[in-house]
């Protein structure tokens, strides 16, 4: 979602997007670059473009265009191998984008991983496109609804449905076992699958 700081929506826009991970867009919107929306004042909206970088503004109506990252339930991996589960929380919704007050980030261990410039430069990085492929790697995320740990445990999201072994997933039950079917299918995954 696009959106740019006038002072028409100054109260708007401050409520919907600062605390917040976007994308500034460049004039020929060719480009973008991830930032967090910080605050504003009314005439400015102040930004940071990189962890620990200096605070930067734009005045209101000067059109700069933002993008907005909707929160995309689902496993993503990180530049250095991490792999982790953003989850909407449910009960802050008046935030668009990815905030601290309506996203949550688990690790593939179970860790909670704070939502900091830090994090989310790994993850949404033009360096760090999100592909998912399979490979004996582990960590690793099939697709934003499966991913496999490094004990082997397959997840469907949060919940733990199986494990693998060798190319082989035993599930423990036929809950998703043709959503994993289909993934494997389609991408032509070495994988088995058989319900245990």
């Amino acid at each position: 979602m696009y959106d740019t700081y006038t002072q028409e929506n100054q109260r708007d826009f401050a409520a919907r997007y600062c605390d917040t991970f976007g994308w500034l867009i460049d004039e020929k919107r060719n480009n973008k670059r991830l930032v967090y929306l910080a605050e504003t004042d009314g005439d400015h909206l102040y930004f940071y473009s990189q962890l620990g970088g200096v605070k930067q503004h734009t005045i209101a109506g000067a059109g700069v265009m933002f993008e907005f990252i909707p929160v995309d339930h689902g496993w993503f991996k990180a530049d250095n191998g991490a792999i982790y589960l953003l989850t909407r929380v449910p009960a802050r919704q008046w935030k668009r984008g990815i905030s601290r007050s309506n996203t949550s980030i688990t690790g593939i261990t179970g860790n909670n991983v704070p939502v900091n410039f830090e994090v989310m430069s790994s993850i949404f990085n033009e360096k760090n496109p999100q592909t998912y492929t399979y490979s004996s790697a582990r960590p690793i995320a099939l697709s934003k609804h499966f991913a496999i740990d490094a004990k082997k445990n397959v997840f469907f999201y949060d919940s733990l449905i199986g494990t693998e072994d060798n190319g082989i997933i035993t599930l423990k039950n036929n809950h998703v076992l043709q959503e994993l079917q289909d993934l494997v299918r389609r991408k032509k995954l070495p994988l088995e699958i058989k319900v245990g």
